[in-house]
């Protein structure tokens, strides 16, 4: 007759007195609380020590968002930004949640940054004017020697067809007034002008009561 103080071990058990004093359930048995399980319900949070994060991964502050910090920028003496540009940025430098110091930090990087892009595009600029002037002034019709009369006629045509000067102030602006092509167009029509005593809007000159289309086409014949 067995012992009735013994409890059976399982059938992974080794043997031994002390494991029959072991009472670890069976593979039916329900499983005590303590133990604690998988599918157990409890505190399902992040735990103690592991503040609660939003879906970017910052810290929430009671589950609210933390608001920004409150500053206004000033831009460099040397770097004036319009003030619509400098509270645009002072508003996103905020709703990123840069500090002052970051905020200032970027600026002045971007001052940097907007300094070096305009050096650069100086020395574009500058590469492209100088090319012009050498391939005008190395033009056999148009330069070296015949320079200064390419100059004559090309102000001779803009002053006949350009009285309120404003072609002419765009041309200067934009830095047209250089370009080869501009040069060389606007020179044979003053050089057309000279030759057909072609007259202008601003009536300088004389006609010589040629008739217009023989002016304007001498080698035509009706």
């Amino acid at each position: 007759m067995a012992d009735k103080n013994v409890t059976p071990g399982g059938i992974a058990d080794e043997g031994g007195a002390d494991d029959t004093l072991k009472d670890d359930g069976g593979i039916a048995d329900e499983p005590k609380e303590e133990t604690g399980g998988i599918a157990d319900e409890g505190d399902q949070g992040n735990g103690d020590d592991e503040p609660a994060r939003d879906e970017g991964g910052k810290e929430k502050d009671g589950g609210k968002q933390q608001e920004p910090e409150s500053y206004e920028l000033t831009a460099p003496e040397d770097f004036p930004l319009p003030a619509e540009n400098l509270d645009s940025f002072t508003t996103k430098a905020r709703e990123l949640g840069l500090t002052r110091e970051q905020a200032e930090g970027m600026l002045a990087w971007h001052r940097e940054f907007h300094g070096d892009v305009t050096r650069a595009m100086q020395q574009r600029e500058a590469a492209v004017l100088q090319g012009w002037a050498k391939e005008i002034r190395g033009d056999k019709e148009f330069g070296g020697d015949n320079w200064k009369e390419t100059l004559a006629d090309s102000r001779r045509a803009l002053a006949a067809f350009d009285p309120d000067g404003s072609l002419r102030a765009l041309l200067r602006d934009s830095k047209f007034q250089n370009n080869p092509t501009i040069i060389r167009a606007v020179a044979r029509i003053g050089r057309a002008m000279k030759e057909h005593d072609f007259v202008g809007q601003n009536g300088a000159g004389k006609s010589r009561d040629i008739p217009l289309e023989e002016r304007m086409y001498p080698d035509m014949k009706v």
